[in-house]
């Protein structure tokens, strides 16, 4: 099966998207849990009731000093973030935006496009998603090829197609 997406900035933020969705979530520890985040913030609320305790006065002045402080520092924090997002972004002249072929066959993924061509073969293919009207087969953690349903004359076929070839190889290397 063979097709040909040309691919545009927006692709790579939805795909980005999903990446900042998912991965916190496969990289959850204990932590994480919701009961033990209660337990923590209760226990820093005694700690600072009984830190308020001691003063026989609150100097609100101050506390708004420190708030101001706290929030100036989360709005830098929020765009150095979008900065770096930014400058994560595939450039104009690079191998992401433009047009790509795909061939996929029972051996595996042949790609071309801008300045490369290359072949995964379907033991390559770590974990087939279909999320945010996309169809990525991940290589790696945060490496997938995308295929925007959008830009897809058939995706529930391509789909289809592409669970069954890895399904085969899979079966053909345990058989």
């Amino acid at each position: 099966m063979e097709i040909e997406i040309t691919y545009e900035k927006d692709d790579w933020s939805r795909f980005q998207g999903f990446l900042e969705k998912e991965i916190p979530r496969r990289t959850k520890t204990s932590w994480d849990n919701a009961f033990i985040n209660i337990l923590v913030w209760a226990f820093i609320g005694v700690i600072a009731m009984s830190v308020f305790r001691q003063f026989e006065k609150f100097h609100w002045p101050t506390a708004g000093y420190i708030g101001a402080i706290a929030v100036i520092i989360f709005i830098v924090f929020i765009k150095n973030l979008i900065k770096m997002k930014n400058a994560f972004a595939p450039s104009e002249s690079g191998c992401f935006i433009g047009s790509h072929r795909f061939v996929f066959s029972a051996t595996g993924i042949e790609s071309n496009g801008n300045s490369y061509k290359a072949f995964h073969s379907w033991p390559a293919v770590k974990e087939i998603v279909r999320s945010d009207g996309l169809i990525m087969l991940f290589i790696d953690t945060a490496q997938a090829f995308i295929l925007p349903e959008q830009k897809l004359d058939n995706p529930e076929g391509l789909f289809n197609y592409i669970q069954e070839c890895k399904k085969q190889i899979s079966a053909d290397s345990q058989g």
